[in-house]
């Protein structure tokens, strides 16, 4: 079996011997109904994001309607649960707990949550919280609307479960004394705050085939950014009565940011050279200022969606992903052994475990090291309700597909998409936040 790398230019001399596709061309071409002037009619790059609920708002829901439910997590592959008392420092009954099951069951079953073992939730650790989950939460958004504002050093935001308080990450000290007075203002008690330096987000931004799977290396003409193809899928709900095949990679391989610029960018695999234009960039919507619970410009992911050039001599799978000979924490394979099929959607709690494949670092694994964390953007906007790993990435791997798999199988479930590092820290947009993003249902199997 030849490397990945290898793989990926082998086909480097079959040149298809053609100018770059015009904007009307590649559209015609690939769906005849999507011409140039009816994408012109449409709000292409303005599309208003989707009602999408952020796992924190579902997590303040249950504990409205399980008072006193201060967040959860795993260690070690146990279950562990915050639980506020009532003032006399009692455990929860177990009437509570009963009533607690019962509603994280009706929200995994309406796949709101990520799943749980029927064995974690009844076998699982209860620990006192100081706080309970929607103190947190409203917290949290009342510091997101003003912190963001004024951007005085604060880089991100969010809920860490496992230690029940607020994390503020600030790119040096100077931004200490701000933090500290906005949490004065709003009235939030400082015990539940913790500052941490953290580092400015970087983003992660080889090899030739003609079947189209995610975890293969992009390329686009103008910017000659060399990026990683994401999740294969159908968007069916953005243009009225069609389906559009495509795929995801993030926004920012694309020429303009966040924006469906004057045009459209055309992707190829793996390289430019290789003359094959199997994509182009078709939605890829704009920051909004308003709707996504900060007061300063926004968006749910970094993501793009990219219709797929039917005349391109290319071919693809829904839900495939490639597959390489092993997996390491910092660096794992590239040389190509197959494929991994997605069932559906897969996401996971602190602690639990994801993978990601990607172009430079190959097969990668590690633990979820935060959820719904609210980021700054190298572009400017905030990133709302980001996951966080330990996985290994680096430059070229935006756009990587993150999974959670059983450790044996084929089958994987896709947990959201890569796109930047801060330190150690590796960043992802899962599914619910790329399909609000996009504005659409998106089917991924």
């Amino acid at each position: 079996m030849r490397p990945l790398s290898l793989l990926l230019v082998a086909c480097v001399s079959f040149h298809l011997g053609c100018e770059i596709p015009t904007k009307e061309g590649l559209e015609s071409d690939a769906n005849p109904s999507l011409s140039a002037s009816s994408l012109g009619k449409t709000s292409l790059g303005k599309t208003q994001y989707a009602q999408t609920i952020m796992f924190d708002e579902e997590l303040a829901d249950l504990a409205r309607a399980v008072p006193g439910f201060g967040g959860l997590y795993f260690e070690e592959g146990q279950l562990v649960v915050y639980a506020k008392s009532d003032g006399d420092n009692d455990p929860p009954s177990a009437s509570w707990q009963a009533d607690l099951i019962h509603e994280l069951r009706e929200r995994m079953q309406a796949g709101r949550l990520p799943l749980i073992p029927v064995d974690h939730l009844t076998g699982a650790t209860i620990r006192s919280a100081t706080f309970d989950f929607e103190e947190l939460n409203s917290w949290k958004n009342s510091l997101a609307d003003q912190l963001f504002e004024s951007r005085s050093g604060v880089l991100s935001l969010g809920i860490r479960e496992d230690e029940n308080l607020i994390r503020v990450g600030i790119s040096d000290s100077s931004a200490i004394d701000f933090v500290v007075d906005v949490v004065s203002r709003i009235g939030m008690p400082e015990e539940a705050l913790r500052i941490e330096k953290r580092d400015p987000v970087e983003l992660d931004v080889a090899t030739n085939h003609t079947n189209m799977v995610a975890g293969l290396q992009i390329q686009n003409s103008l910017t000659g950014s060399a990026c990683t193809l994401g999740p294969v899928v159908l968007l069916p709900d953005v243009f009225q009565g069609h389906t559009v095949e495509g795929f995801l990679t993030a926004s920012h391989c694309t020429r303009e940011v966040f924006e469906f610029g004057p045009v459209s960018d055309p992707f190829y695999q793996a390289t430019i050279a290789s003359g094959k234009q199997f994509a182009s960039e078709l939605v890829d919507p704009a920051p909004q200022s308003s709707g996504c619970g900060v007061s300063n410009p926004c968006v749910f992911a970094d993501a793009v969606f990219l219709q797929w050039n039917s005349s391109s001599g290319t071919s693809f799978n829904l839900g495939e992903v490639i597959r390489t000979t092993y997996r390491g924490t910092s660096n794992g394979s590239t040389t190509a052994s197959g494929v991994f099929t997605v069932n559906g959607d897969g996401s996971g709690y602190l602690t639990q475990e994801v993978n990601k494949i990607g172009r430079t670092t190959g097969w990668t694994y590690g633990t979820i090291t935060d959820t719904c964390e609210h980021w700054v953007h190298p572009s400017g906007p905030v990133v709302q309700c980001q996951w966080e790993a330990s996985y290994g990435s680096s430059a070229g791997d935006s756009g990587s597909p993150v999974f959670t798999w059983d450790g044996s199988s084929n089958e994987i479930s896709l947990a959201g998409m890569h796109w930047g590092r801060s330190g150690s820290t590796r960043i992802y947009s899962p599914m619910n936040m790329i399909r609000g993003h996009i504005g659409s249902n998106l089917v991924v199997k």
